[in-house]
């Protein structure tokens, strides 16, 4: 739930290209969707915070800059994050889920992609006690992506999770479809009905991932 007193940021990281992959394995449209999903989040107050921060970046590049930028806002307990990740996602052999970057090694995944769970560690390293996190990535499903650990560790009930359902075999198409359908399911109703008169204003993250799987069909 949004606070009422405390700041709404908005922090997304798109990578459209990656050094060691083939032209076909690129992914052009990343831009279109962050902008998107900025769009959708400024439209309910979220202010976006370093923007192109994945463009040609490193592992170290990126989880340095967001370590720096929460050493510097000191987000608190009142304030709710946002992240927005949009590109190729890697679980080897279904263990911990990485993004991938503009240096990333398939073989070396350990050094070359920032692991997911350790960006919501950064995250939730202070005060934040509010953080959705949407992984617009393939293998975000993956039983490796041990997301909701790494959240209860930090901020037992506090971090809420939601990823992108769809594994992107075909990662060009299905790149296109996410960041608008994400728009149009936010705008339902909760429990996909008509509202009680005493339901919550706000759909959880569940009610979300529910929605989104429902309109892809996975």
């Amino acid at each position: 739930m949004p606070s009422e007193t405390g700041r709404r940021i908005f922090l997304a990281i798109g990578v459209s290209r990656c050094q060691h992959l083939s032209r076909e394995e690129q992914l052009p449209g990343v831009g279109d969707d962050v902008r998107t999903v900025r769009n959708l989040f400024t439209g309910f107050g979220y202010a976006p915070v370093l923007e192109g921060i994945g463009d040609y970046g490193s592992a170290n590049d990126i989880r340095e800059k967001v370590r720096r930028w929460m050493a510097d806002v000191e987000p608190g307990e009142e304030d709710v994050v946002v992240l927005y990740f949009a590109g190729h996602g890697h679980a080897p052999d279904r263990d911990r889920h990485h993004l991938c970057c503009w240096d990333t090694r398939e073989e070396t995944p350990a050094a070359t992609a920032p692991a997911t769970e350790d960006l919501v560690r950064i995250l939730c390293e202070g005060r934040l006690r509010r953080l959705l996190l949407v992984l617009d990535t393939c293998a975000a499903w993956s039983p490796g992506c041990r997301l909701p650990e790494a959240g209860r560790g930090v901020r037992p009930p506090m971090v809420r999770v939601w990823t992108n359902v769809a594994d992107r075999r075909d990662v060009v198409a299905l790149a296109k479809e996410l960041a608008p359908l994400f728009g149009d399911v936010v705008d339902l109703p909760v429990g996909n009905g008509p509202r009680a008169h005493d339901a919550s204003p706000y759909l959880t993250s569940e009610e979300v991932g529910r929605a989104v799987a429902a309109a892809l069909a996975y």
